[in-house]
């Protein structure tokens, strides 16, 4: 209930008088609190998009193919956000992006692609570097340049090594991104 009343909560907040020009909400994990709000206000992303917020969902995938669930329940409840992109990780196919075949085969992924969704394909990033960002809880832009934001102080920045290795990360994944760049930008 709690993830159901924040979610609510930032998306209202979104919707405001004075909207941010990016509002990003990350309902991974397997949360069902954005479905659980949108299935209780169907209307929310209609009316979001009607005083300039631009709704735009980034469905991070792994290869399983029931991960999809989600995405159907989000269609199935009618939810047409603005923009959506598809994003393969290339950190959950070590063996080679073909891990991905079945997920893209699916018939919900194939529909998605066809209403207008992008795919966007991320090399995987080195995982200690990963899960050092991670734990830190430091966005990459902050690690990348060995900086911690004021919220998080009392954190150690990431070392150089692994700043450096972020920095050419985000370099190769760059040209990826560039076809929504646009949709997650103020």
């Amino acid at each position: 209930k709690d993830a159901e009343d924040l979610t609510r909560g930032i998306l209202l907040e979104a919707g405001g008088d004075d909207p941010p020009p990016v509002t990003l909400l990350d309902a991974g994990g397997g949360s069902n609190a954005l479905a659980t709000v949108l299935e209780r206000d169907r209307g929310l992303f209609t009316r979001l998009e009607a005083r300039g917020v631009a709704v735009v969902m980034l469905w991070h995938w792994t290869p399983r193919a029931h991960d999809l669930a989600l995405l159907q329940a989000f269609e199935a409840l009618g939810v047409r956000p603005t923009a959506t992109a598809m994003v393969l990780n290339g950190a959950h196919a070590r063996e080679g992006w073909d891990a991905y075949d079945g997920l893209r085969g699916q018939p919900i992924y194939q529909a998605a692609l066809r209403a207008g969704a992008a795919e966007v394909w991320m090399p995987a990033l080195r995982q200690d570097v990963a899960l050092e960002v991670e734990r830190k809880g430091l966005l990459f832009g902050h690690a990348r340049h060995g900086r911690v934001p004021e919220w998080r102080q009392g954190v150690a920045p990431v070392d150089g090594d692994a700043a450096t290795e972020l920095g050419l990360w985000m370099e190769d994944v760059a040209p990826e991104w560039a076809p929504i760049g646009s949709w997650v930008r103020p």
